[in-house]
């Protein structure tokens, strides 16, 4: 996989996971694990796609038991 088609692929599964998160209209948390496995995603991927998220201050994680929780941030609007 090239380079940009990769950068596409974590950059697609990252709109995926914000697309879980709010399914059903309401923002949810879910664990990593559940995610990977509705998303039918790598792990590795999931955690890349986790870790942009974060980095754009999109979403937070917390420990869960032997995975974490992940929960949408709302976006901050200017004041």
């Amino acid at each position: 996989m090239a380079t940009r088609e990769f950068k596409d692929a974590v950059e697609s599964t990252a709109g995926r996971v914000l697309a879980a998160l709010s399914a059903g209209g309401l923002p949810a948390s879910k664990t990593a694990w559940d995610m990977k496995i509705e998303l039918r995603v790598p792990h590795t991927m999931l955690h890349l796609a986790l870790g942009l998220l974060i980095a754009q201050g999109r979403i937070s994680v917390r420990p869960d038991g032997y995975t974490y929780s992940v929960e949408p941030l709302q976006p901050q609007t200017p004041a």
